[in-house]
């Protein structure tokens, strides 16, 4: 299902599109198999808590922020939300630098654009999650 394409309000920061390096670098970890299925065109979008909270009640049904949120509007655009406060005091919690973190959520949030959701079964979560540690050895802390 796609959802209405909407321009981000100014309190959101545009930190990257697909041309940026740290996308392209993240991206070239994946399977083959994975990132052919990933928009052509993705931007990643800075947000606070407030806002965070705000579109997961909106779009995901839970009230309170998320560290990341995706949204495909179609095969060619799809925008990644990242929460950075929410990012770093998890980061700080499970004793992983802020870039490291940062990189996972872009990472799960593109899984998440190229089609493969942990929420819809066990085998689903398996196999994301698997090609989630495999991305994240990749990574490196």
């Amino acid at each position: 299902m796609t959802k209405n394409l909407r321009i981000p309000p100014p309190s959101w920061k545009i930190i990257m599109l697909h041309k940026h390096n740290l996308l392209k670098e993240i991206v070239n970890l994946f399977p083959k198999t994975v990132s052919r299925d990933i928009p052509k065109n993705v931007v990643i979008l800075e947000v606070k808590p407030t806002e965070s909270k705000r579109i997961n009640r909106r779009y995901g049904g839970k009230n309170k922020p998320a560290n990341v949120l995706s949204f495909l509007y179609g095969p060619e655009y799809g925008e990644i939300i990242i929460c950075p406060a929410l990012i770093r005091r998890e980061a700080k919690k499970q004793r992983n630098s802020y870039e490291y973190q940062k990189k996972w959520m872009i990472a799960h949030g593109l899984l998440h654009l190229a089609g493969i959701h942990h929420e819809k079964s066990v085998r689903a979560r398996k196999k994301f999650e698997q090609i989630e540690q495999t991305l994240l050895e990749k990574l490196g802390n």
